[in-house]
């Protein structure tokens, strides 16, 4: 009788260990695909700032360039 129980919990146990391994996989791969979209997130708003500001200085060397 103890014999099937010993067995049932190595088995538990194995399959506890694969899932806890993926589960962390699936996270670590997820907080990689967040920290992916957040930079190019920040990228983007980088550049919308940066194209702005050098529209802004390109228009007033423009303007003071015509008077």
């Amino acid at each position: 009788m103890s014999t099937p129980n010993i067995d049932f919990v190595a088995t538990c146990t194995s399959i506890h260990l694969r899932l806890s391994k993926s589960i962390k996989f699936h996270q670590i791969i997820e907080s990689y695909i967040l920290i992916g979209f957040s930079y190019i997130d920040r990228m983007i708003h980088f550049l919308k700032h940066n194209i702005i500001t050098l529209f802004i200085a390109n228009m007033t060397s423009f303007i003071l360039r015509s008077h």
